[in-house]
């Protein structure tokens, strides 16, 4: 966004798109803000003049604004939230790959692969924290296709800690994010989290339990942490 974008005194200023855009119906965009002029008593502007003034604004701010509507949701009406046992919310992470509109900017952008007939397309790794009891998306991630499901899983972590105030937040993932540096990382910032195994993972320690809740202690053995410790010198 340009900063110079906004200064002048116009008919449509960002916050009046922001507004737009918020109560948008899904109709066409002529319609759609004849609607809005209407309800917000501002002088007629063009479909033209309304979409060039639009593509000036950051689009980073929609996320701002859900953050921040999110954050007083969780922390000043609370009598509106699902908690188990009253303080533990129970927030769902899982990514997915996603192709995006194939133009040279999203190509540039998310490092372009090719696909099975050899065209190059524009695909990125998409991660969501998801409010499993209270049905709300608290924050997602975007990157490029190859980038790690796990880092986007952190940075949903980082972003939904700014959020749920003084709740307990435990993370629920599938067995994709099972590793050991990611389950260090995890614990030494005291998250709370449960992650589903392959039949493959930690076999020695799983074939100790006897009943459906136990605590087990995994060794350290270098074996297993030698692929890590490249990586991650704490280990």
């Amino acid at each position: 966004m340009n900063p110079k974008d906004f200064t002048r005194n116009r008919k449509i200023n960002a916050t009046d798109i922001i507004l737009y855009n918020m109560n948008n119906h899904g109709k066409t965009t002529k319609m759609e803000l004849y609607d809005f002029i209407q309800k917000v008593e501002k002088e007629k502007i063009s479909s033209l003049g309304f979409l060039k003034q639009k593509l000036k604004l950051d689009s980073y701010i929609f996320k701002l604004i859900n953050s921040d509507l999110l954050f007083d949701l969780y922390n000043f009406f609370q009598v509106e939230i699902k908690a188990y046992k009253e303080n533990y919310l129970l927030l769902g992470i899982d990514g997915s790959d996603c192709e995006v509109p194939n133009i040279k900017e999203t190509r540039e952008r998310y490092k372009a692969e090719k696909s099975k007939k050899d065209d190059v397309v524009a695909r990125i790794k998409l991660s969501n924290c998801f409010d499993l009891l209270n049905k709300r998306v608290l924050d997602t991630q975007i990157n490029s296709y190859r980038y790690s499901e796990r880092k986007l899983a952190i940075k949903n972590i980082e972003e939904v800690s700014k959020i749920t105030g003084d709740y307990t937040n435990i993370y629920i993932m599938n067995r994709g994010y099972f590793s050991i540096e990611f389950i260090y990382n995890l614990l030494k910032e005291k998250k709370m989290f449960v992650i589903r195994m392959c039949n493959f993972d930690l076999k020695k320690e799983r074939e100790k339990i006897k009943s459906n809740d136990e605590q087990v202690e995994i060794e350290y053995q270098y074996d297993r942490l030698r692929y890590y410790k490249e990586k991650n010198k704490e280990l």
